[in-house]
């Protein structure tokens, strides 16, 4: 598991069977030598990653970091839940929504075919069920009845093997389109190009109120006419799979009667208008002579519209994740607008981000608002705006938030494997020892760790 020379045009950042990404970070994709075009060197700003010719060795460590620290406090939150109940370090906020973007990068990154792709995520699920399992059954549990406890974490990884399976046309549609665009840059130059985006016709303001009228219009046809095509075989088997899996009743809020899986899968429809609204934005944009690395504000946008608007119940997270992920693939695909601009005023007012957040947050709060939604206009419209914030500065200044150094001076790579290993038993372990025993267990798996990673590098 050597470090791996990303300059190589043929390089797969997923090819490492035992962390996604390896060590390493880019260069920011507007600190390298200035473009003689203006234009041009705006484009570049914009690049959420660097080109593959300028990828350094070893990788993008801010992918790296994010991922770890993510799933560090995922553990601690299986632990003891009292700390994201308290939103401590306003975690409800940004933990789940960056480790997703961090995977929406990740499968735009990887040249593995789809299956294989999906074969080491399974992989991966399967290990963790496993290890999930043993402690139902060493500590004498019904195990039989709550299936769905029993895999517990490992349904993030179903379901981000769900995403990519959705997302595989949107993957080849993205790499695609971002080829064809930097292409016809080259070729025609920087103020003719689609990439770099040609003065607005004078029907633009059309082509928005259309894009309204169809967006209202898939609004209606996921609210009042999907549930009524997709109840009759749906709802059944929802509460099939709900009630083999002992998930009735918990907090996804799954279905236990009929009644209610027809409630559910009416919901689900709702969610869908969302991300299908989300998907026809992006590819009606692109009709336009707008500029491409503008698609992720207007998602933004769209979803904390939604979002705070409109009450989502616990159900409605797997569909919350599916956006982010698509959020994170167009943002990869087209860079985001003003990229380099929000990122500095990102790094330079930091604390005053977390003074606000301190100030908006009501101290007293001590609820998840992903498992136990708020129908209070004004408490959800916080939340969600403090979340676009966190997914915004991540977006644009997540590559300055962590040095190189951590790595290659510090020597820390091998938090990656442990971070894989923690990720894989955490639930398991806290169930057999206990806290706070159970975390002198874990951390000791980064002597395994790092002994692994020292012969991998050797």
């Amino acid at each position: 598991m050597g470090s791996a020379d990303t300059t190589d045009m043929s390089y797969d950042a997923e090819k490492n069977e035992t962390t996604p990404l390896q060590p390493g970070v880019a260069d920011t994709a507007y600190s390298g030598p200035g473009k003689a075009d203006d234009q041009l060197a705006e484009v570049d700003t914009d690049r959420l990653l660097p080109p593959k010719k300028d990828t350094p060795k070893g990788g993008y460590v801010h992918l790296d970091v994010t991922r770890i620290v993510c799933v560090l406090l995922v553990a601690i939150d299986h632990g003891d839940g009292t700390y994201s109940e308290w939103n401590v370090i306003w975690d409800q906020q940004w933990t789940l929504q960056w480790i997703v973007l961090v995977c929406g990068i990740a499968f735009c990154l990887s040249s593995k075919p789809l299956l294989d792709f999906c074969a080491r995520l399974g992989l991966y699920a399967a290990i963790g069920i496993v290890v999930n399992w043993a402690a139902w059954i060493g500590l004498g549990m019904d195990w039989k009845h709550d299936f769905f406890n029993v895999i517990f974490q490992m349904w993030f990884i179903i379901g981000l093997i769900l995403y990519c399976v959705i997302l595989a046309p949107l993957r080849s549609y993205l790499a695609d389109d971002k080829k064809y665009l930097e292409e016809h840059a080259k070729e025609k130059g920087p103020y003719t190009s689609s990439w770099l985006g040609a003065p607005p016709e004078e029907g633009l303001f059309n082509s928005i109120l259309m894009m309204l009228f169809v967006v209202i219009a898939i609004g209606i046809v996921c609210v009042v006419f999907l549930p009524m095509i997709v109840n009759p075989f749906l709802a059944p088997a929802v509460l099939h799979a709900s009630q083999t899996l002992g998930g009735s009743g918990n907090v996804w809020g799954l279905p236990g009667t009929y009644p209610e899986a027809e409630d559910f899968v009416a919901c689900l429809c709702r969610y869908a208008f969302l991300t299908f609204s989300n998907l026809f934005l992006m590819r009606a944009i692109r009709s336009t002579n707008i500029k491409p690395s503008f698609i992720p504000w207007v998602m933004m946008a769209n979803s904390a519209v939604n979002r705070s608007g409109f009450y989502r119940g616990p159900e409605e997270r797997p569909f919350h994740l599916l956006d982010l992920m698509i959020l994170s693939m167009v943002s990869f695909a087209y860079g985001v607008r003003y990229r380099k601009i929000v990122g500095d005023y990102v790094c330079r007012y930091w604390f005053l981000v977390l003074i606000a957040f301190g100030l908006t947050w009501p101290p007293s709060l001590d609820v998840r608002l992903d498992v136990h939604p708020t129908h209070n206009l004004i408490l959800r419209s916080k939340a969600e705006i403090m979340e676009t914030v966190c997914i915004l500065a991540w977006l644009c200044a997540s590559d300055r938030f962590f040095p190189r150094e951590i790595f290659t001076e510090d020597r820390l790579g091998f938090l990656n494997d442990w971070a894989l290993l923690l990720f894989l038993v955490h639930k398991a372990v806290h169930m057999i020892f206990g806290l706070p025993l159970s975390w002198f267990v874990l951390i000791g798996l980064m002597p395994v760790a790092w002994v692994f990673r020292r012969r991998e590098t050797q």
